[in-house]
């Protein structure tokens, strides 16, 4: 295989950032490559960028030919390419090119952003998830202001739990942003959604130290539910165990500043296992936001599903009931999805959810055995009153 056939292969079925030196290339060579690699679309997942070097300085500037930057900008044009100074690897950059004199690494790129051929199929099952989607809790707190977050967590994100899953996902958001940083140092492109992220993310270190003072503010004040407070309890007592071991050892080593940095630890223990305590005598409930319209909505349900599934012939009224099913269930929906606050354990979510359909059926029996008895008084009444009117 020639070699501007073998170098062609290699580009069209590299990954989405190539770089690719073109030492030793002549003007010929140069033109064959660029039409057998870009006359057509590149299949791939994403959008690509194949960075050729193409000249440098002093030490390597004799392995490349003097014109050979003008040589590939041409052999470009002619498959339909256009110089943009400010293109980047996204897909409204597709069929451009770029030169670049890093003077850090002393050497001259071409960057060439090809067009490409994305699957439809492949793009959907692969849908943006987590902080890189712009709806989603983790991104709308990596990205609002200080002022903002500490809204929406007051508002969104109420138990103690709940705000350690909140710190977790901005401390990952940070580690992707530093991530994203030292890729752009290193002249290596973001996609949309990360240069996105990137561009708009606000003051994470803040919104961190902010969530764990008030973390702490809760344990310290007993805000627990009772199932945080005793694994937390749990916790501090199968831990304090080992601490009281190391502070007697580091006593007896003589080793006072460790000595005083445990027993810091130790006087935070106490504080905690005080405030699980706490909790433990009164634990923080939190109710599902919406309870009573969920509860409500389904009681109408089982009333409407008793009537679809009798056995005995409907009157009009009814099926004129019966219409309202389609859309209480969608209210139903609708309740239960605004009930779902960001960052909470789905478990647990679902468990709140089934013990509101116990209240539910319970309470549409109780109803339904009301009701009865309440038909069979309007018929003695109605069958008294009759008898009075008569005589």
């Amino acid at each position: 295989m020639d070699a501007h056939n073998k170098l062609a292969k290699e580009i069209r079925t590299g990954g989405p950032d190539e770089q690719i030196s073109l030492d030793g290339c002549s003007g010929g060579q140069v033109t064959d490559m660029v039409n057998a690699a870009f006359s057509t679309p590149i299949p791939a997942a994403e959008m690509m960028r194949i960075q050729f070097i193409v000249g440098g300085g002093k030490k390597c500037r004799q392995r490349y030919a003097p014109d050979l930057p003008k040589q590939l900008s041409e052999a470009l044009r002619e498959v339909g390419f256009e110089e943009d100074r400010g293109a980047s690897a996204v897909l409204e950059c597709q069929g451009t090119f770029k030169r670049q004199h890093d003077t850090d690494k002393d050497l001259i790129f071409m960057h060439v952003f090809p067009r490409v051929e994305i699957a439809e199929a492949e793009a959907a099952a692969a849908p943006r998830t987590g902080v890189l989607d712009q709806y989603a809790p983790e991104h709308l707190i990596a990205v609002s202001s200080l002022e903002t977050f500490q809204k929406m967590a007051t508002a969104k994100v109420r138990s103690l739990s709940q705000r350690r899953r909140m710190l977790k996902a901005l401390k990952t958001t940070g580690g992707m942003l530093a991530g994203f940083e030292e890729r752009l140092c290193q002249m290596q492109p973001l996609d949309e959604a990360e240069q996105s992220l990137y561009d708009s993310s606000e003051q994470i270190e803040e919104k961190c130290e902010w969530l764990q003072a008030q973390m702490e503010a809760m344990v310290a004040e007993g805000q627990l539910t009772k199932d945080e407070a005793t694994k937390m309890k749990g916790n501090i007592e199968e831990k304090r165990t080992k601490l009281e071991e190391d502070i007697y050892q580091a006593q007896q080593d003589g080793k006072t500043k460790k000595v005083q940095k445990l027993e810091q630890q130790r006087a935070t223990f106490e504080a905690n296992l005080a405030g699980a305590e706490r909790a433990l005598a009164q634990p923080v409930v939190y109710p599902l936001k919406g309870a009573e319209e969920i509860v409500a909505t389904r009681i109408e349900l089982l009333g409407l599903e008793k009537i679809a599934n009798s056995k005995q012939l409907l009157d009009m009224s009814q099926v004129q009931k019966l219409q309202n099913q389609a859309p209480l269930e969608e209210q139903l929906a609708a309740l239960e999805k605004a009930a779902e606050e960001w960052f909470q354990d789905p478990d647990l979510f679902a468990a709140q959810l089934q013990e509101l359909a116990k209240r539910s059926e319970k309470a549409a029996k109780a109803r339904e055995a009301k009701q009865a008895q309440g038909g069979g008084w309007a018929t003695a009444g109605k069958q008294k009153q009759g008898r009075v009117f008569r005589s």
